[in-house]
């Protein structure tokens, strides 16, 4: 649903910029930086400690209204409900947000280590989150276990 990123934006009233397949600078939203990347090469480099959500393109979401039937707008529903909780949790404690459309996630690690996902070989690869804390190979999170995985962040557990 390409309605669930206009409504993230508009809910959060954040500023977005991007620049050369990198998020070049942070914006501070109540301490709290969000960004977004969407662009033709299908990539996204991410540096430092960050919570990604990746969301569908367009023809992901054809593919999946299809494929669902009637049960479609439920799916959309719920995976716009647990991301709101989730983007409001990671909001409360300031972590970092960058939300994607892009297929390949670079990060890069210290000592010039990169960890590369391909979010079209994942489980769930229309609607998740990843984490990353800018050292250990990043985690992909369930949107519904969230608040179980934060440590990575050295957050206490918090539910959803």
């Amino acid at each position: 649903m390409k309605y669930i990123g206009i409504f993230l934006f508009v809910f959060l009233g954040c500023v977005v910029q991007y620049n050369n397949n990198k998020v070049s600078k942070n914006i501070d939203i109540k301490n709290t930086k969000l960004f977004t990347q969407n662009n033709t090469e299908n990539k996204l480099i991410v540096d430092s400690a960050a919570a990604v959500f990746y969301t569908p393109k367009d023809i992901q979401l054809e593919e999946l209204k299809k494929k669902l039937g009637d049960s479609y707008t439920e799916v959309i529903n719920d995976n716009h409900y647990y991301s709101s909780k989730a983007l409001m949790i990671l909001d409360s404690i300031k972590i970092n947000v960058i939300i994607t459309k892009n297929y390949e996630i670079i990060f890069k690690g210290q000592h010039g280590v990169e960890f590369i996902i391909n979010r079209l070989n994942l489980e769930n690869k229309y609607w998740g989150l990843i984490f990353f804390n800018g050292t250990d190979s990043p985690e992909v999170v369930s949107l519904t276990e969230m608040s179980e995985k934060l440590s990575i962040f050295n957050c206490n557990n918090i539910e959803l």
